[in-house]
């Protein structure tokens, strides 16, 4: 405290709390307080208001007065409910914050969770509060400490939470519809209730150590049950919300009994933090929300690990995979041509280009071909959870990198060399058979000046791919988890009216067609979507130039401007030369832009430390240097 200012407590505030002048004596002697930064000017203040107290003749009716605050039903709400969510369901929270911080509002001074939220508490004022020392804060204990049965009352109200809660349906679905007289969750309210009921009469308290203790393990049990299934943001909210009631429940019984020696303290902390998130869209979205991502991302990653080359047999099979989506792709972009010189409306034509990607990339889903855009996105996913595995020894995550990188590259290389071949051979023969080629001379030097790396947008348009592709990604990942909440696989072969449409044996196969594609193919259908109708949208509907920059689309459309321009003398090796390098920045952006996504989007929803990834950055670029044939090349056997 030294040097800290102290402020003259005003004198009208201890008047009206003694002669009962203003209800709001108690909102303005806190305000005073908070009025001063947290720190040593804050702590002088309360240190004078202390002095002024123990200066005052009525100083025992003062401290009872701050006492009384604990005797309101609002306390019991204050310790309840503060930093829990109030609603049972996501959108109903959401709704109830917004109101909460838009909505003009009377001041309640009888309500204590009001008067202290009106003080809008930040991070640095709980941190005031829990680094106070026993000087500062010792003549306080008493007054500010709430009563045992007031604490009882409150973890009983937590306890009621609880139960209705844990027995919802959607949390007795996932446990397997258990018992309900069984429940530890009917359990502890009727235990704390016997609680509340001994603190009055002054009897020993009935034990609740148990019961809190058996809440838990089911907590636990219901989110091994979670992880090993689908979810949605609903029944995350849902276990988030059980999870902050049990850990409330624990503190206020814990606080009630014998509670360790600055708990009370640090509770304190605690709920000025809560009231300060409680204001927070964002920070009931990112809790609700973490868990879906880390399982949109778990699905994700499941299909990344097909995509990397550790031997030399699943080199050739990658090569072979991406010269097959190659090829296709090359009759997607002579799709696109013919669609473009239909005379149709920008929306419809936006519809077309839509379908025509999606049919054609949801054949390479079915087909098991690889199309290179499509991996970094899902390798990233992959990485991030070998990542997170603490059994995966550094080298063995160096490996996968570089599995990763090989796959890439051969895949990459497999698509843009049957994509080029192919649409060269396919001009010479319309040319042969038609005297034309499949592009006029206009449109092949409009297509060839659209690519040269440094004359046009490439770079833009090939990053914004990149981040459709990522899009679709996410897509895919939370398709295949609602599939799997759903349990879509399962119940398609039961469904009745299935079967008696397929048989039964289709039903099966059907089934089984839906666990193994049903992701893949949402993710594909939404990547056709940004590549083929949002960039109608954006160009003939908001003014926005925007296109597509695909390295295999792109390696397609540039082959078909070589002839055209040949034939009239109009090719150059430079142009030729500039093309392949706009080609090559193309795929290159298409892929880190994807990677570094996925890669950023995984990260965070397994939590992984930064050190941990700088530690792993430092030992890859050594293994880089060492052995960069390692991550470019097929593996040696």
């Amino acid at each position: 405290m030294t040097g800290a200012p102290a402020a003259e407590v005003p004198a009208a505030l201890l008047a009206d709390a003694l002669e009962g002048g203003s209800p709001g004596w108690f909102r303005a002697l806190l305000e005073w307080l908070f009025a001063a930064p947290p720190g040593p000017e804050r702590t002088a203040r309360l240190a004078s208001l202390q002095a002024a107290l123990d200066a005052h003749p009525a100083r025992g009716a003062l401290l009872a007065l701050v006492r009384e605050r604990w005797d309101h039903p609002s306390a019991v709400r204050f310790l309840a409910e503060t930093g829990v969510p109030t609603q049972a369901s996501l959108p109903r929270e959401l709704g109830f914050r917004l109101g909460a911080a838009v909505l003009p509002r009377l001041p309640d001074d009888a309500d204590l969770g009001a008067v202290i939220a009106d003080l809008r508490p930040t991070d640095a004022d709980a941190a005031w509060v829990e680094g106070l020392d026993d000087a500062a804060l010792g003549p306080w204990r008493d007054a500010l400490a709430p009563p045992r049965e007031r604490l009882l009352e409150a973890a009983h109200l937590v306890a009621t939470r609880i139960a209705a809660v844990g027995l919802s349906r959607n949390l007795l679905d996932l446990a397997g519809n258990p018992p309900v007289a069984a429940s530890p969750f009917l359990e502890l309210p009727a235990r704390i209730a016997a609680a509340v009921t001994a603190a009055r009469t002054g009897e020993p308290l009935p034990d609740w150590a148990g019961p809190l203790e058996r809440c838990r393990a089911a907590y636990d049990d219901l989110g091994t049950r979670l992880d090993r299934r689908g979810v949605s943001t609903d029944l995350v909210f849902q276990l988030e919300l059980l999870d902050a009631l049990l850990a409330r429940a624990g503190t206020l019984l814990l606080l009630a009994t014998r509670p360790p020696r600055g708990e009370g303290q640090r509770c304190a902390g605690r709920l000025l933090r809560a009231v300060a998130e409680a204001r927070s869209l964002r920070a009931v979205l990112r809790t609700a929300t973490k868990r879906l991502a880390r399982k949109i991302v778990e699905f994700t990653g499941e299909t990344g690990e097909h995509y990397t080359v550790r031997t030399r047999a699943e080199w050739r099979e990658h090569f072979g995979a991406a010269l097959a989506a190659g090829f296709l792709t090359t009759f997607t972009a002579l799709a696109k041509f013919g669609i473009g010189a239909l005379p149709l409306a920008p929306f419809l034509a936006g519809l077309g280009y839509w379908a025509n990607y999606s049919a054609s990339f949801c054949v390479m889903q079915v087909n098991h071909w690889l199309l290179a855009s499509k991996q970094p996105a899902m390798t990233a996913a992959a990485l991030a959870a070998a990542l997170d595995d603490g059994q995966t020894a550094r080298e063995q995550e160096i490996e996968l990198i570089a599995g990763i990188t090989r796959s890439q590259v051969i895949v990459t290389l497999g698509n843009a060399l049957a994509t080029m071949a192919l649409a060269f051979l396919l001009d010479l023969l319309v040319g042969l058979a038609t005297g034309h080629r499949v592009l006029s001379t206009e449109q092949a030097a409009a297509g060839l000046r659209g690519i040269h790396p440094l004359r046009s947008l490439t770079a833009v348009y090939a990053t914004t791919t990149g981040i459709s592709l990522w899009l679709a990604s996410l897509a895919a990942g939370w398709a295949a988890n609602w599939s799997a909440f759903r349990r879509l696989p399962e119940a398609i072969p039961e469904d009745r009216r299935v079967r008696a449409l397929l048989g039964a044996a289709g039903a099966r196969r059907l089934g089984a067609f839906v666990a193994r594609h049903f992701g893949g193919i949402a993710g594909y259908v939404a990547l056709g979507l940004l590549l083929g109708f949002v960039p109608v949208l954006f160009a003939k509907f908001l003014g926005i130039g925007l296109e597509v920059r695909h390295i295999t689309l792109q390696a397609a459309s540039v082959t078909f401007t070589f002839l055209p321009l040949a034939d009239r003398g109009l090719l150059h090796w430079q142009d030729v030369a500039w093309a392949l390098a706009g080609i090559a920045l193309t795929g290159l952006l298409n892929f880190t832009v994807s990677f570094a996504l996925a890669l950023r989007t995984a990260l965070r929803a397994r939590g992984l430390s930064a050190e941990a990834r700088r530690e792993l950055w430092r030992d890859l670029r050594r293994a880089i240097r060492a052995e960069p044939l390692r991550f470019l090349w097929r593996p040696p056997r």
